[in-house]
């Protein structure tokens, strides 16, 4: 991350109504295949317009396969997709998420680059409720501020308390 983002740094992009979805996805991708294509990893929950199938397909082009399968997993509750290499099942379980993120997120740490972390609040909400509060969370939040990774949330404004 040699750019203008300081290591170990959570950014929080507030998106306005006005701003399409794949406006968002363009600038998310770009900063995820910029650390893949640099040797970093990412790890990704999409939104709750796109699917991991959706992500990966827009990712694909940048960072070839070689660089989806191995860098890059993409979180996925629908536990009826068929298994890839980059995609992490999740059960919708906050508990036993958080252990399976955590191993995944740890793994990674074999792999001396940079990390990213992309999420969306609103899927987040939905997934485990507005109250996701407890240890896991803390730990994983410690391991990613630890580890000097870039974590990227986004929340639409509406949404928002000001």
């Amino acid at each position: 991350m040699n750019g203008g983002i300081r290591k170990g740094s959570s950014l929080l992009i507030d998106v306005n109504g006005t701003v399409p979805p794949e406006a968002v996805t363009l600038l998310l991708n770009i900063v995820r295949a910029n650390f893949v294509n640099l040797g970093g990893s990412c790890f990704i929950l999409p939104p709750t317009t796109y699917s991991s199938e959706n992500v990966a397909d827009s990712l694909l082009p940048f960072v070839g396969r070689e660089g989806l399968e191995e860098r890059i997993r993409i979180a996925e509750f629908n536990q009826a997709l068929a298994p890839e290499k980059w995609r992490m099942s999740l059960k919708g379980n906050a508990k036993e998420d958080v252990a399976i993120l955590n191993d995944y997120w740890n793994k990674g740490k074999a792999v001396p680059s940079s990390r990213l972390l992309t999420y969306d609040f609103d899927k987040v909400e939905q997934v485990y409720g507005d109250g996701l509060t407890f240890p896991g969370l803390s730990e994983i939040g410690a391991s990613i501020r630890d580890s000097k990774a870039l974590s990227i949330g986004i929340a639409y404004h509406s949404r928002l308390l000001l």
